[in-house]
């Protein structure tokens, strides 16, 4: 099951025994490709401090209700480090909210940090049980600064307007983000004015070779013949299990 990352953006946020607060962002892991936190912005009965929950305290998600519940307490979320967004998150940053939560730095565990799986809960998606992953990057991404390469988290609400170029050009800007049960980033949503498929298309995060953060850009190095005809995506729509399949398919990956 595939849920929007741009979605989520305005859940509420549930602690064990009370809400505390709603989801202003997602950070995710640009060489694993995976989501990390979500960023709660807290109400103003608690100042409205703003605080990187990890992946691993989340319980579930549910679509209808527009929640998520944690698996800690409103004190626990209150008393967690606070962020500044206007600033990277540093891994000596990261190291001080993980430490907080008991989590060792997941750089230093395996090359994957998995919050569990999103699977059916209801009318939502559970977060199953949580571990250090395994995940290996899908592919070696060149970034262009020594800084980028450095850090790795990076904005769900920054990434939507990005170039998406190809090998001659651009063929569109990132509309979205899809997550995949393992909180995986296993689509990028590029609205396209440029090819004759449709207004908006899947691109898989495997085809992605160079990010520019100065430049707000994605880039793969396949030609635009290579995305014409595309299968259909409207944004929005609720993506099939088996879209990834007909992607590959389509374009004879395997």
């Amino acid at each position: 099951m595939f849920l929007s990352a741009n979605a989520l953006i305005g859940y509420d946020v549930l602690a064990t025994d009370e809400k505390v607060g709603s989801i202003e962002d997602i950070y995710f892991d640009d060489n694993e490709w995976i989501v990390r936190y979500l960023v709660d912005k807290t109400g103003f009965l608690f100042f409205g401090k703003k605080v990187l929950i990890p992946l691993l305290e989340l319980d579930s998600i549910d679509s209808n209700k527009k929640n998520v519940k944690l698996k800690i307490t409103k004190e626990e979320v209150m008393n967690s480090p606070t962020i500044d967004q206007d600033e990277p998150v540093s891994r000596d940053k990261e190291k001080l909210i993980l430490g907080y939560y008991a989590f060792q730095p997941y750089w230093n565990v395996g090359s994957g940090f998995m919050g569990g799986g999103i699977g059916n809960a209801g009318s939502g998606y559970m977060g199953s049980a949580a571990g250090f992953g395994g995940l290996k990057s899908r592919r070696e991404i060149v970034k262009d600064s020594e800084e980028d390469e450095e850090n790795s988290l990076r904005s769900v609400t920054e990434m939507v307007g990005y170039k998406m170029g190809i090998k001659e050009d651009e063929i569109g800007e990132v509309a979205d983000l899809i997550l995949d049960e393992n909180h995986e980033i296993a689509f990028i949503a590029v609205k396209t004015d440029k090819l004759e498929c449709r207004d908006y298309m899947l691109v898989l995060p495997e085809w992605i070779h160079y990010i520019s953060y100065r430049g707000k850009v994605f880039s793969t190095n396949k030609p635009k013949a290579y995305f014409e005809n595309c299968p259909e995506y409207n944004l929005g729509d609720t993506v099939p299990d088996e879209y990834r399949k007909v992607l590959e398919e389509f374009y004879g990956e395997k």
